[in-house]
């Protein structure tokens, strides 16, 4: 039950305060503060949250209080109102299972007796509803260590697929086909999932850095690094056959990523510290990101909700923008020497390498909190590289 836990992070502090000013009748102004209290760090679907909602201060005559509450994302409280004598009152809430940002409020009218008017309060907390991550493998190119590597996505099970006796760059998944695709100094290569199997599928592509699949068209596509204003991106079929220069004369590519239905490529720019995407067939080249960014290296598409994610190794950062380049933010940093990234979309997590520290890392996609180290001591400081992640039902 533990693993489809919803855990919770208060995004401001637990006792949010709302002051309320009211003027009753032959008195002078009057403080009415409402405090909420009692938000635990995590919680699982069906079992109550308990919340302590307190006001003060107590003022003279026969007061009533009656107390609504309310959510931003659904969920249900127990009870769902209160009316009472009583300045303090408990209730439980029981939070959805979609993830989120989410708003607690409660709100509180004060009658007094002894006068006309009613005064009211409220207070809200903000949190994020959080999902557990995805049940899965990553698999990762470990340059140090010349292998290509997995571990489950709570890190045990740790595996040596593949000793491949030189350095590796990045890899790919074909979960249809049950491959993984990763290039090579001088080659692309793959195997079946288990490591076994290994066969070259493209030979003679020194420099060869970033990879992705197209599966839906049967192509490979590729970066070559080269030397700066000599990088190129060709692509070819899966089994290697029809090799093709799509882009020449690049600056500095790094790694690539597509969006196969919107008919785009994207790629990073290690030497002018650009995103640039062009259509798959190499024209239409355009700039999406242009400042903001030092020597970015790895990125990442997420088409359902029009983001880019990248690592920026020039000064150790995971950061998002739209497609459109516009937005860019900084979800993590102090990251020595980030590489590659992986988005884990149902359970709102991403994933990434530290070739610098060896680590494999992990973060919230909403905010880049809660950063867990996955798998440690892989090596440094040319340590993980490339990763992505395949959801196992």
């Amino acid at each position: 039950m533990a693993d489809w836990g919803l855990f919770w992070r208060r995004s401001l502090t637990i006792s949010l305060l709302a002051v309320i000013v009211g003027l009753v009748a032959g008195c002078s102004s009057i403080l009415v503060i409402v405090s909420i209290s009692g938000l635990p760090s995590k919680v699982t679907p069906g079992s109550p949250t308990v919340i302590t909602v307190v006001v003060t201060p107590a003022i003279g005559g026969s007061s009533q209080y009656s107390y609504s509450f309310s959510s931003s994302c659904g969920g249900a409280f127990t009870p769902p109102s209160i009316s009472t004598n009583q300045p303090q009152v408990v209730v439980t809430y029981t939070a959805p299972s979609s993830p989120g940002p989410c708003t607690l409020t409660v709100t509180v009218n004060l009658t007094i007796t002894t006068s006309a008017p009613s005064i009211q309060g409220s207070a809200s907390a903000n949190v994020i509803v959080k999902t557990p991550p995805t049940k899965g493998r990553l698999y990762w190119t470990n340059s140090q260590a010349q292998k290509v590597q997995r571990a489950n996505t709570d890190g045990t099970g740790l595996t040596d697929l593949v000793s491949t006796g030189s350095f590796l760059e990045d890899l790919a998944l074909d979960l249809t086909a049950g491959k993984v695709y990763w290039t090579i100094n001088g080659k692309i290569q793959r195997a079946n999932l288990d490591g076994s199997v290994v066969e070259d599928v493209v030979v003679g592509v020194i420099g060869a850095t970033g990879i992705a699949l197209d599966l839906t068209n049967g192509k490979i596509y590729w970066i070559i690094t080269g030397g700066i204003g000599s990088g190129k991106i060709q692509r070819a079929n899966l089994n290697g056959s029809s090799v093709e220069d799509l882009l020449t004369g690049l600056s500095f590519p790094i790694d690539i990523a597509l969006d196969v239905a919107g008919g785009k490529m994207y790629w990073t720019d290690f030497n002018d510290g650009k995103v640039i995407r062009a259509n798959l067939n190499g024209s239409s080249m355009e700039d999406v990101i242009t400042a903001g960014l030092q020597s970015p290296y790895a990125i990442a598409l997420d088409l359902t909700g029009s983001k880019i994610y990248l690592t920026d190794d020039g000064n150790g950062r995971v950061l998002r923008a739209n497609l459109d380049g516009s937005g860019l933010e900084t979800l993590a940093s102090g990251i020595p020497g980030p590489r590659g990234i992986a988005l884990d979309l149902p359970g709102q997590k991403f994933y990434w390498t530290s070739a610098g520290s060896g680590n494999v890392q992990r973060a919230e996609l909403a905010d880049g909190s809660d950063v867990v180290d996955i798998v440690t001591g892989l090596g440094s400081p040319q340590g993980p590289q490339g990763i992505a992640l395949e959801p196992i039902p």
